[in-house]
Formats: structure tokens, sequence, C-alpha cells
């Protein structure tokens, strides 16, 4: 069984759980997840050189190839 679904039976064996407890913990779970996901979308978009420039403490020739390629197809 779930580990999940198995916790909360136990936990509405012990009176520790109802529809009210679940419907709370999943309204501010999803407000969390919907506040995190909003901040993710608000970081500016990184520039293409930056999967690039900190690798290596100087960029390597074929490393220099590969992102004038990347630039290129973009």
């Amino acid at each position: 069984m779930d580990p999940l679904v198995r916790l909360r039976l136990y936990l509405k064996g012990r009176g520790l759980w109802n529809e009210e407890v679940e419907t709370r913990i999943t309204e501010e779970a999803q407000k969390e997840i919907d506040q995190t996901v909003k901040e993710a979308e608000a970081v500016p978009t990184p520039e293409v050189e930056e999967i690039f420039k900190y690798v290596f403490a100087e960029m390597t020739p074929p490393l220099k190839e590969q992102l004038e390629y990347l630039k290129s197809t973009l």
C-alpha cells in the first residue's frame, strides 16, 4: 500500500485526519507551489553564454566553437 495512503488511514483511525484537514493542507500546499512557480518564472532568462562561462577558468577552443555554433542556430 502507498505509504501516504497508509499514513492517512492511520491518522484517520486516531482521529487526527479528516476531509477538512486534507482540504486545508492541500490548499496551503497549492498556494506555496503557485508562489514558488511565480517566483521562478520571474527570474530573468539567462544569456546563452551562461552555460559555457563557468565550466573552466578560461573557455577552451572546442567550447568556443560550440558556443558559436549554438548562437548561429538560435
